[in-house]
């Protein structure tokens, strides 16, 4: 399996070499190769062994012929070794997962308001 360039969303881009070209689909890229994305734009590249690394929106990045991303995780015996892949992770893709903003924003909203209400200073008092 080859390294792939996939565009999320919005407008990315792929030097090969000839100059940067728009990137409408999911396509090979090599390591050499250089991605970017506008800031509206979000791709992701894809290694052979599965790893793969979020291009955040406003980047350029060199791809690489092989990037380490295997973390360790204690299994479920407690030791340390057990192998998984991991994504870089990107909390506030809105487009990909909008139920999360829209949590986060009514959670940030909550918060303002019970804030609000703690430090409020009015002459009334508490009880009647």
């Amino acid at each position: 399996m080859a390294t792939t360039l996939n565009p999320v969303y919005g407008d990315v881009l792929a030097n090969r070499g000839t100059g940067f070209a728009p990137v409408h689909e999911t396509s090979e890229v090599k390591a050499g190769d250089t991605v970017m994305t506008r800031p509206n734009a979000v791709a992701e590249i894809r290694y052979a062994d599965g790893c793969a690394h979020t291009v955040k929106p406003g980047s350029v990045v060199s791809v690489g012929s092989h990037v380490i991303c295997k973390t360790s995780f204690p299994n479920f015996s407690g030791r340390m070794g057990a192998t998984k892949y991991r994504q870089d992770p990107w909390l506030f893709d809105c487009h990909r997962y909008p139920d999360h903003c829209i949590l986060g924003a009514a959670a940030l909203v909550g918060a303002g308001i019970g804030i609000y209400y703690l430090v409020k200073d009015d002459d009334k008092p508490s009880s009647p």
